[in-house]
């Protein structure tokens, strides 16, 4: 792992990505920072969490996008592999190469509620320095998040359109979420569609048939109990609660205010686990074959 960790940590600060990373990051910041603090007169910089975080996640499907296709167009991932190097030991050498990078610019994004605090009596330093540590977290959620995409795909463009699609649905889950709740009659189309869908993505991430079929049987069974019984509206309302958990974005609302909420930095964390656990298996498939790549 360690091998990989220094070859990743040079190619990212010896290449355009890991400096694109932060350039893409600060100027994120620099725009949030001019029209919400600048233009709209306001001197806490925590009221940028949300357009920061949507930078963040730009940011990281920059530097993640081309983790494991790079390998393979440079035709290095088949000697990668030959090494006496297990596929965890490549994820992670890879994953915490990228982790040292966005730490780099989460540094660097202190300075601002740092600046803020000396130009403007009224910024509270506490309260910026809040503010990263959450996006922080949400960029190792972030970063965990596109190299499982990269692990999945061939091409690094499909592997951003994915990423980038997974964070149009956690930015727009709870609006979502709330209109599911509202619905109280279950359409055939949706009946047929959310155990073919639970089967389709259990497949994806195992690449086992059988596996993919129990999944959509778990998920049919209930739902068509609930249907026969008349009571819909608890179908739509597990999906909502499944869709508010999917809004990543939504913690930040207390931390636009400058408070530290825990509940939040385990929840970021947590799902960092999730999706470095389904990473690891998309690695592990990779390697043996058994996967053809998006």
């Amino acid at each position: 792992m360690s091998a990989v960790f220094k070859k990743e940590l040079r190619a990212l600060l010896g290449g355009l990505t890991g400096w694109g990373f932060l350039a893409l990051l600060l100027a994120a910041a620099g725009a949030s920072v001019f029209f919400v603090n600048v233009r709209g007169a306001s001197p806490l910089f925590c009221e940028n969490a949300r357009w920061l975080a949507l930078g963040m996640a730009a940011a990281c499907a920059l530097l993640c996008a081309d983790a494991y296709p790079a390998e393979r167009r440079q035709k290095t991932e088949r000697v990668l592999y030959a090494l006496p190097l297990t596929s965890r030991g490549v994820f992670f050498g890879k994953l915490f190469a990228r982790l040292v990078i966005l730490l780099i610019g989460c540094a660097l994004l202190a300075l601002y509620p740092v600046a803020f605090s000396l130009a403007v009596p009224a910024a509270a330093l506490s309260e910026g320095l809040c503010c990263v540590i959450c996006l922080c977290a949400m960029g190792v959620l972030f970063t965990a998040a596109a190299l499982t995409c990269s692990a999945f795909c061939r091409s690094a463009l499909v592997a951003f359109a994915v990423f980038a699609a997974l964070t149009a649905v956690a930015w727009f889950a709870a609006a979502l979420a709330a209109r599911v709740a509202t619905i109280t009659v279950l359409s055939t189309l949706t009946l047929a569609l959310m155990p073919a869908l639970a089967g389709l993505l259990v497949w994806i991430i195992s690449e086992d048939m059988f596996a993919g079929f129990v999944a959509a049987a778990v998920v049919l069974v209930p739902v068509l109990l609930n249907h026969l019984r008349g009571n819909d509206a608890a179908v739509f309302g597990g999906i909502a609660r499944g869709l508010k958990a999917c809004a990543v974005f939504e913690p930040l609302s207390l931390t636009m205010h400058g408070l530290l909420d825990p509940s939040a930095l385990i929840y970021w964390l947590s799902a960092a686990a999730l999706m470095i656990v389904i990473g690891l298996m998309a690695a592990a498939a990779r390697r043996q074959g058994k996967r053809r790549a998006l």
